[in-house]
């Protein structure tokens, strides 16, 4: 079993990109970082893309439905890029209306499923020694303003 001890300092540098238009979104955001620990320097990279598209319904309760994909990278930048990957399929349920110009959800259900393709040994770098967050898995959030 691998103990996962956090860095001592870290540096994170990222860029992202969105963009939205008629319910259509598409995401990116790169990030790269620096991690100190026990004196060794260990630059880690991590990136996704996003899409989904919204479609907005006329119901009284039931604003929009989001069908969405996305796909998140991380790996060592001197070793092997896809250490630890995710796919995610999923169903958002907006309960009120989606504000494009803050890009802001107000009420909102989300139902995904994550498949993760893992390089077990490097797991709990990523992800902690919790096996669990780390396995393929159906996900159920509710996010909302308060």
């Amino acid at each position: 079993s691998m103990t996962f001890e956090p860095p001592l300092k870290s540096e994170l540098y990222g860029a992202d990109f969105r963009y939205f238009n008629n319910g259509f979104t598409i995401e990116t955001e790169i990030i790269r970082g620096n991690y100190i620990q026990a004196g060794e320097t260990t630059q880690k990279i991590a990136g996704l893309l996003h899409v989904a598209q919204m479609f907005t319904l006329n119901k009284k309760d039931l604003k929009y439905i989001e069908p969405l994909v996305r796909w998140d990278i991380m790996g060592e930048t001197n070793a092997n890029f896809s250490d630890a990957n995710r796919l995610t399929f999923g169903l958002n349920f907006g309960f009120a209306p989606f504000n494009q110009t803050q890009f802001s959800r107000k009420a909102e259900l989300r139902l995904n499923y994550a498949k993760y393709f893992v390089n077990k040994d490097k797991a709990p770098i990523y992800f902690g020694d919790s096996q669990a967050l780390w396995h393929d898995k159906v996900i159920l959030e509710f996010l909302f303003d308060i």
